[in-house]
C-alpha cells in the first residue's frame, strides 16, 4: 500500500520543517547584504558578512546562538569576547520573532554594548536607554499601537470588549495601559485572560478560555500576543469551536507566520481587523528573490524544501512525493503567490535594520585611517553613529531612529478574509499614523465582516 502524500506545508521525516514567510525574512536579510556589498557608495572596499542562528522557539537555543556569534569559537567552551574562530568582526546583530527572546537578549548582551536591532519587538520597556543603551528597532514603540487600538474601538463604538494578552511582561503592560485608556472614555473590559507560552499551558486553560468565549456577551475581543502565545489559543479553538467574535489583533501576531500544524486554520478569525507594521518593498527585491534556487544556493539547508513547498516539485530528483521540476513551474498556492513580489512587514523591517547598521558602519569607517580600519572597528563604537543614522532607503522612505532608538509610528490596518478553501485575503482598510493630522483613517466600505456580524455600523468619535 502506497503511503499518502504529506500535507501541504508539512515535511516528510527526513526533511527540515520550514515556514515559507520566515524563509522570506532570511532572503530579505541576505538581499540587503548583497545590495550593500555591490553598492560602491556604501562601505567601499569593505565586504559585509553574516552569521545566522535559529532560536527554534527556545530561549536556551537563542542564547546559545548569540554566544556562538560573540565568542566566535566553534569547537570548545563558549567564552564571550574570546575570538579564536575564523569568523570576522561582529558589528551588530538583528533579532526578532519572539518579544520574549528579544528582551532576554537585550538584558544579557547589552553589557557588551553590541548594537541590537529588533525587527519585531514593540515592547515600550526597550525604549529605556538607561537599561538598554545599545538597543534599536525598525518597528514602532508599542505605546503608539495602544493608542491606535483604543482609537479604533472608539471609532466603532465598541464599549464592551474582551482582552487576551500574552502571559509575559509585554502582555501585562499592554493590559494595564489599554484598560486605563478605555476607562478614561467610559469603555469597559468584560474579561482579561493571559495566554500561556507554547507548551506551558496549565490544565485549566482550555476550560477557562472556552467558558469565557461561550458565556461572555462581549462580541469584540482584543488580542495582544505573538505566535508563540497564540499557539495554545489556536489549538483550543480547533478542539472546541466557540461562537464567532470580532477580533482586533495587534501586530505582534503576524499572519505571515502561518500555522505549524495543517489541521489548524484561521477560520475562527474570519472578518478580523489586524494592525500591521507599515511595509513597503524594495524595487529590486522581486528579481533577487526569484533568482534564488537550489542551483544558485547549493549550500542552503532549506532551499530544497522551500522549492518543494512553493512549486510542488523536486528540483534535484523525482521522488514518491514530488515530480522533477522542469524549470517553468509557477506558484500554485494562493497564500504564497506574491512571496517574491512583496516584502512582509518583518522582511521590510529586517531590510531596514541591515541598511541602518551598514550606514552607521560607513560613517564610522569614513573617520578612520584605512590602515587602522581592521583594528579600530569595534561593535561598541557603532552605537555613536547608529543613533544618528538618517537615510532614504530604496523604497523611498525616510529611515532614522528617534532619541529612544525607536522607528516611525505608522500602522496599517487589514481585514482578514478566510475563504472556503482556507486561503486568506488581507485587505488594507485603514491606517494609523500618530504624526498625521487625522491619525486614524478607516474605509468602512472595504471591510468584510464575519457573516455573524454583517450589520456592524460605525460611529466616528472625535
Amino acid at each position: 500500500m502506497s503511503p499518502p502524500p504529506p500535507p501541504v506545508g508539512r515535511t516528510t521525516e527526513s526533511e527540515p520543517q520550514i515556514n515559507l514567510m520566515s524563509y522570506q525574512n532570511l532572503v530579505a536579510f541576505i538581499f540587503a547584504i548583497s545590495e550593500i556589498n555591490e553598492n560602491l557608495e556604501i562601505l567601499p572596499n569593505i565586504t559585509l558578512g553574516f552569521y545566522t542562528a535559529d532560536p527554534c522557539f527556545s530561549e536556551k537555543q537563542a542564547v546559545k546562538g548569540i554566544l556562538n556569534i560573540i565568542s566566535t569559537e566553534k569547537y570548545s567552551t563558549l567564552i564571550p569576547n574570546y575570538s579564536c574562530g575564523t569568523l570576522q568582526k561582529l558589528v551588530g546583530f538583528v533579532d526578532g520573532r519572539s518579544s520574549k527572546v528579544t528582551l532576554l537578549l537585550a538584558r544579557m548582551f547589552g553589557t557588551y554594548k553590541i548594537p541590537q536591532i529588533s525587527y519585531s519587538s514593540l515592547d515600550p520597556i526597550l525604549s529605556d536607554k538607561v537599561q538598554f543603551p545599545s538597543f534599536y528597532r525598525t518597528v514602532p514603540n508599542d505605546n503608539v499601537q495602544y493608542k491606535a487600538i483604543v482609537k479604533l474601538l472608539r471609532y466603532f463604538g465598541w464599549s464592551w470588549v474582551g482582552m487576551l494578552v500574552s502571559d509575559d511582561e509585554s502582555g501585562l503592560k499592554a493590559s494595564q495601559v489599554l484598560q486605563a485608556e478605555l476607562s478614561l472614555h467610559g469603555y469597559c473590559v468584560a474579561f482579561l485572560e493571559f495566554l500561556p507560552y507554547r507548551g506551558q499551558t496549565d490544565d485549566g486553560f482550555t476550560a477557562r478560555i472556552t467558558k469565557l468565549l461561550r458565556t461572555s456577551k462581549a462580541n469584540v475581543i482584543v488580542i495582544y500576543a505573538d505566535q508563540d502565545y497564540m499557539f495554545e489559543l489556536q489549538v483550543t479553538l480547533f478542539m472546541i469551536p466557540s461562537p464567532e467574535k470580532i477580533w482586533i489583533i495587534s501586530s505582534q501576531w503576524n499572519l505571515s507566520d502561518g500555522v505549524e500544524f495543517y489541521f489548524i486554520t484561521f477560520e475562527p478569525f474570519n472578518g478580523s481587523l489586524s494592525f500591521t507594521i507599515h511595509t513597503k518593498t524594495s524595487p529590486t527585491f522581486e528579481d533577487f528573490s526569484q533568482n534564488i534556487n537550489p542551483v544558485s544556493y547549493p549550500n542552503d539547508f532549506y532551499i530544497d524544501r522551500v522549492w518543494m513547498d512553493l512549486y510542488d516539485c523536486n528540483y534535484r530528483n523525482k521522488s514518491f512525493y514530488f515530480e522533477l521540476c522542469m524549470g517553468n513551474e509557477t506558484i500554485q498556492s494562493k497564500e504564497y503567490r506574491n512571496i517574491h513580489k512583496y516584502m512582509s512587514q518583518y522582511s521590510y523591517s529586517i531590510y531596514n535594520a541591515v541598511y541602518s547598521l551598514a550606514h552607521a558602519l560607513h560613517e564610522l569607517t569614513s573617520e578612520i585611517n584605512k590602515e587602522q580600519i581592521k583594528n579600530e572597528i569595534q561593535a561598541w563604537k557603532v552605537n555613536k553613529y547608529l543613533r544618528k543614522v538618517h537615510f532614504i532607503n530604496t523604497a523611498g522612505e525616510d529611515i532614522y531612529f528617534d532619541e529612544n532608538g525607536d522607528f516611525n509610528s505608522q500602522f496599517d490596518i487589514f481585514n482578514w478574509i478566510v475563504n472556503p478553501d482556507q486561503s486568506i485575503d488581507t485587505i488594507k482598510v485603514g491606517q494609523y499614523h500618530q504624526q498625521s493630522l487625522q491619525d486614524l483613517t478607516i474605509n468602512k466600505k472595504m471591510i468584510t465582516w464575519n457573516p455573524a456580524f454583517q450589520q456592524v455600523t460605525a460611529t466616528l468619535y472625535q
